[in-house]
Parts: structure tokens; sequence; C-alpha cells
């Protein structure tokens, strides 16, 4: 079972977050773990507190992502002074550890997502990808996807949307969805129809060859 709060509940005192930051503590055979989220990039990273079999405590940060993910960099930014501060607020009670620099948790896979490959017209070629993120209803959850699904999209190193699930009523055609451009370049979050992202994919298919 996981806890959310605003703050880790540690013997050093009372540890704010910025309202946009988040936390879920989740146990451990012999410590804790901190999951930090911001509301707009997702996971950030995690803090584990462990006992160690000589009696001492381990603190380690991890932050979020492949390395070579260019919103790792991003996250480490926001995560960084957040693990520095609540690290050194238990070290006061526990003991200062050694530094070392914060290591990077690759993303686990987390089932099956549904990912369109759109091929040119005349010479079969892939010129897109879109992935379905069924379950990611903001922001947050779309970087979530993002982040797991890198590996992929920078292997086959063609443009890449991340396109949520639709909300409001009325007609399918008409419904909106959230879409997040992630590959070549990472876009802002838009709300488009079916009728206007559809001619971006077509264009890629049509004019692949021109």
């Amino acid at each position: 079972m996981t806890t959310r709060t605003d703050h880790p509940d540690t013997s050093g005192g009372d540890f704010w977050l910025p309202p946009n930051i988040s936390v879920t503590r989740q146990p451990l055979p012999e410590g804790m773990v901190y999951a930090f989220r911001d509301i707009d990039m997702g996971e950030l990273g995690r803090l584990v507190i462990e006992s160690t079999v000589d009696g001492e405590t381990r603190i380690s940060s991890e932050v979020a992502g492949d390395p070579q993910d260019p919103m790792t960099a991003q996250r480490l930014k926001v995560f960084e002074p957040i693990s520095e501060a609540l690290t050194h607020r238990l070290e006061t009670t526990l003991g200062r550890g050694r530094p070392t620099a914060l290591p990077v948790r690759l993303s686990e896979p987390r089932g099956q997502v549904p990912v369109e490959e759109v091929y040119c017209e005349v010479c079969n070629h892939l010129v897109a990808l879109v992935v379905f993120a069924d379950e990611a209803n903001d922001l947050g959850q779309l970087e979530d996807c993002a982040r797991m699904m890198y590996m992929h999209y920078a292997w086959h190193n063609v443009p890449t949307w991340l396109i949520g699930p639709q909300y409001c009523g009325g007609p399918i055609p008409q419904r909106r969805a959230n879409v997040l451009q992630v590959w070549p370049q990472h876009g802002p979050l838009e709300s488009l129809r079916p009728e206007e992202f559809n001619p971006r994919i077509e264009a890629l298919a049509t004019q692949h060859c021109k």
C-alpha cells in the first residue's frame, strides 16, 4: 500500500514541497521509498532509505528516465534540489553519508501500449509513429508514457506523437484529445479533434517522396 502526502514524514521534521509536486510513500522490508511526481512532468525520481546489514542507514536518490532522453535532464533540474535538501535533513539525524552522483533509473515496461506506424504511400518507408496513451488523462501521465516509450521512438527516429483518450461529448469525430509531440522535438500539449490532427500524419505519408 502506498500513502500520498504533501511531504515525507521524517524524523528531521516536516519537509514541504512546491504545490505542483507530490510524493508517494511506499514501505520496503528494511526501509522506505519516496517517489516524487510533478503535475506536468510526471514522475521525477525517488529517494530510497534503507537499513544495511551493518546497522547503518543508506540514502539513495534516482532520477527517472533514460540518460539520453533530454527530458531526463529537465526532471533532474527539478528533482535534484528536492533530493539534496531532504537528504541533508535526514543526515542531520542519521549521520552524513558519502556523496555520489545522482543516478538515473530506467523506466520499467508497464504492459503494452498501442502504436500506429505510418508509412510513405510511395516507398513504404516509416514516416511517423502515433502512440495511443489511453490511460493518460493529463500532461503528467502523457509524460510518463513518453518516458517509458523513449527508447522505442528514439530508435525509429521519426516524428512521434502521443494521444490521450478522447473527452467531451458529441460525435466521435468532434471529440478532442490531448496530443503531445515527443520526437524529434518535444512540443507543447495540444487539445485537438481528429480533423485537426490527422492532416499532419497524412501529409507525412503523402509528401515523403515528393
